[in-house]
């Protein structure tokens, strides 16, 4: 049974050797990575799609600790507020005693 997807197999197949990514394709196409994976495994790249596709990845993990950084500070500084709050309240306590 072939898949959903078969008629576009060719285009895949052209992207991938253009030097795309899986990610980029699937996205492209809307065909799972999964499908894509099965599909283009035995497309060689050459060692310049290589070294983009390597380049691509790293500077998109730079970018995601970049913000992986920056999100929980909102809900720390909540935090750290309310702990402030509270540490107050039972100085205050302490003290009136």
């Amino acid at each position: 049974m072939l898949s959903k997807w078969f008629e576009l197999k060719p285009k895949a197949l052209k992207l991938r050797r253009s030097g795309l990514s899986l990610k980029k394709i699937e996205t492209r196409l809307g065909i799972p990575r999964s499908t894509l994976s099965g599909w283009l495994k035995d497309v060689e790249l050459t060692k310049t799609q290589k070294a983009k596709l390597d380049r691509d990845w790293r500077n998109a993990l730079v970018k995601a600790r970049k913000y992986a950084v920056l999100w929980p500070n909102p809900q720390k500084r909540i935090r750290l507020d309310e702990a402030r709050k509270e540490a107050q309240l039972v100085l205050g306590k302490m003290y009136i005693k």
